[in-house]
């Protein structure tokens, strides 16, 4: 029996603190702007073409994680850093200085790529998708 109770403490503990996006399947997408470091020019640049934007990201369910080699945050304001490796380690494997990706409603990744992302080809490329198509028909129908 304490067996079994150590290997349950010790699971716990190594899942906590990962951030498991999981969560967002079937509810939203999830943009992840990578960086080795935060004072990474393009970094700061999406950044600011994101908050921008942000009604129309907001229109399309996209969640925003800013990601760095040792910590994550939810969002495109000041929100505290969270501690965890797990986000950049998974997503940055061909590591990168700067890095862009973009999860569909499936969790299936849509784009991954090392330059600035223009945010008219992220809603272009977001409309084009079928379950998009199927909320702006949706929405066309409501009004």
């Amino acid at each position: 029996m304490k067996l079994i109770h150590t290997i349950f403490i010790f699971f716990f503990m190594l899942t906590t603190g990962a951030q498991d996006l999981s969560s967002h399947q079937w509810q939203e997408r999830v943009l992840l702007v990578i960086a080795n470091d935060t004072s990474n020019v393009i970094f700061k640049k999406q950044l600011v073409e994101l908050r921008l934007n942000q009604e129309k990201l907001t229109e399309r369910q996209l969640v925003i994680y800013q990601v760095k080699p040792d910590a994550y945050r939810k969002g495109l304001m000041k929100e505290v850093w969270q501690k965890g490796d797990d986000l950049y380690r998974k997503f940055n494997e061909k590591p990168s200085a700067y890095r862009v990706i973009l999860l569909g409603l499936d969790g299936g990744e849509k784009l991954n790529q090392t330059d600035f992302l223009i945010v008219n080809d992220l809603f272009a490329l977001i409309d084009g998708m079928p379950m998009r198509k199927a909320e702006i028909r949706k929405n066309a129908g409501n009004q």
